[in-house]
């Protein structure tokens, strides 16, 4: 396995990637993190991948990990986008035996891939979608929605810390103390970042049916962060492309809690299945 890094030009941003590349791969994934997180979680994930026959590639979204941005702040949503589509076509150039290519997105990257899909239309052979925002596992009151929309329009790059519990992300302490003591970790979130994900999420389910490419979507049924009956819509908005998972008792990052090797294996064979 050979592992890089690298920084792409993105609009007048640059963007942090990785790749863990094998000889003879019989595919290519792209991984896209989630929302005050990092490529570096992913690691494992990319080891996993290579094992089982898969060069793994990872991107920092804007405002994240090694990439460039106020930290949990986007200017527009569309640079999401543009990020993801600067990243993709990185892939692309180094798939010289034109091997399929895949894209994975959780939580927050399952929102803006799942966008990504819809709005820009990519060739790829499928997409997995890891507890996608589509819908929050608590409703924001009215009165911070009212707020949000007040702020974008007179401070959109106004910081504040989210109230999120790390014990939420998994059962396993010893991946909830790496993720609270990671210096790469945050929890500030700005209206510009916050609202249009918030929005886009639901546009997301009510489009969805636009997507015919293969989709594995997964989801822990005890997600506190992410609601899985956002993914249980998706799936009912769509017809036999889209293969809905749901693991019983799992909670937000399932490729890190302990039922970690079982929904990566389960991920895996479903790659194996849409190489064709």
């Amino acid at each position: 396995m050979i592992h890089q890094e690298k920084f792409l030009q993105s609009g007048k941003q640059k963007i942090y990637t990785q790749s863990w590349e094998i000889e003879n791969p019989k595919g290519l994934v792209g991984m896209i993190h989630g929302m005050w997180e990092h490529s570096g979680r992913y690691a494992h994930v990319a080891a996993f991948l290579n094992e089982h026959g898969y060069n793994a590639y990872a991107m920092d979204h804007i405002g994240h990990g090694k990439s460039d941005g106020q930290r949990g702040h986007v200017d527009d949503y569309d640079l999401l986008l543009d990020s993801v589509q600067v990243f993709f076509d990185e892939m692309k150039s180094r798939n010289t035996n034109a091997k399929p290519v895949f894209l994975y997105g959780h939580s927050m990257g399952g929102n803006v891939l799942t966008n990504f899909l819809l709005r820009r239309k990519p060739i790829l052979q499928g997409a997995v979608l890891s507890a996608p925002w589509y819908r929050l596992a608590f409703e924001p009151p009215m009165f911070q929605l009212l707020l949000a929309k007040i702020m974008m329009k007179i401070y959109p790059a106004f910081s504040d810390k989210a109230k999120i519990d790390a014990g939420a992300i998994s059962k396993d302490p010893v991946e909830v103390e790496k993720y609270k003591n990671d210096p790469m970790v945050f929890s500030n979130i700005t209206p510009a970042f916050f609202l249009p994900t918030f929005e886009n999420g639901l546009w997301a389910l009510e489009h969805a049916k636009e997507i015919t490419m293969p989709i594995l979507i997964y989801h822990g049924t005890a997600d506190r962060l992410i609601s899985s009956d956002g993914a249980k819509e998706f799936k009912q908005n769509t017809g036999d492309n889209v293969t809905l998972k749901l693991w019983e008792g799992v909670y937000h990052e399932a490729h890190n809690d302990f039922e970690k090797q079982e929904v990566m294996s389960f991920m895996t064979n479903w790659l194996d299945q849409h190489l064709a």
